[in-house]
């Protein structure tokens, strides 16, 4: 999923229901990709998260598609 959002494949948002910061080490590696530029946007513009399932529900209502500078556009050469 991460792939093909970076791919420009989807613009769908990713979700992390992070109970009791369960997430907060997968966070904290996203962030270090992002900043080694091996992520080409910010992590946290397409991962949502929250602690608790009505929070996450309204995350991802509010949720807004980062602008992503695609790898590669399909049907070009």
């Amino acid at each position: 999923t991460w792939t093909w959002a970076q791919l420009g494949v989807h613009r769908k948002p990713m979700g992390l229901l992070d109970v009791e910061g369960y997430w907060t080490p997968l966070r904290a590696l996203l962030s270090h990709l992002g900043t080694e530029g091996f992520l080409r946007s910010d992590p946290d513009a397409w991962l949502v998260h929250a602690e608790t399932a009505p929070q996450m529900i309204d995350a991802l209502a509010r949720f807004e598609v980062p602008e992503v500078r695609r790898w590669l556009r399909l049907g070009e050469t």
